[in-house]
Order: structure tokens, then sequence, then C-alpha cells
């Protein structure tokens, strides 16, 4: 068992993190003894191996991204058309990329993409000319 500073210090994130991994997203299993919380040393573990995929996350009960219908998220995408994260979220914040929100998720479809990134590449290479 480990405390709550202890688990933030391991996880890499703040003790306010950790408490809403516990209450509001019951991912870490913890026990409330003599007004300490204490975390399980396994759950810290599994945590720290699904923390920042998003396959797991859920809106409303259903995945976050819905990858049948072509959905993926930035960092996805980033990977994927191997173009810097930064630069999606710009394209997206102006307009050149069309997303919606779930949660604080960008979700971006696929050929919407495909298109805004052709055309940003056909904008920017014809200004060099």
């Amino acid at each position: 068992m480990m405390t709550l500073s202890e688990a933030a210090a391991k996880l890499k994130i703040s003790r306010q993190a950790v408490y809403a991994a516990i209450h509001t997203t019951k991912k870490l299993k913890a026990e409330k003894i003599k007004g300490r919380i204490l975390i399980a040393r396994d759950s810290v573990t599994a945590y720290k191996k699904i923390k920042h995929l998003r396959k797991y996350s859920l809106f409303q009960g259903k995945p976050l991204f819905d990858t049948e219908k072509g959905e993926i998220s930035i960092r996805e995408a980033s990977k994927m058309f191997r173009v810097s994260s930064q630069r999606l979220y710009y394209l997206v914040r102006v307009g050149k990329i069309p997303s919606y929100r779930k949660k604080r998720a960008y979700v971006l479809n696929i050929k919407d993409l495909e298109e805004g990134l052709e055309k940003h590449k056909r904008k920017v290479y014809s200004s060099y000319k």
C-alpha cells in the first residue's frame, strides 16, 4: 500500500489527479485507513500502463473514439500522417480541419483530416513559388 503522495510521485501526476482516478473514474483501488487514503501497489502499476491510452476512455458509456466510423484523436492522427500534434491543434483551432469535442478531447474524422491536410499542404507549398 502507498499513500496518495507516493502514488502521485510514481505516476508523475498531481495528487488531485490521483484523487480523481480513485473517486471519479474508479480506475485506482484505494482504502481509507485511520483517515489516510492508501492505494494498492498493483492498482498503481496497472493504472500506469493505461494512463494515457484513449482507447479505454468512455463518453456516456461508449468509447471516446469510434474507429469504425473513422474517428481518431489528434495524437493518433499526428502519428498516422506524420504531422506534429501542435500543427493539428492549430489547424483545428483556425477551422482548417473540422472536428468536434467529446469531454476535453478533439475528435477528428479521417476523411476530413486527409482533405484538410491536403489543402493546407497545397497552400503552404504554393506560397514558396
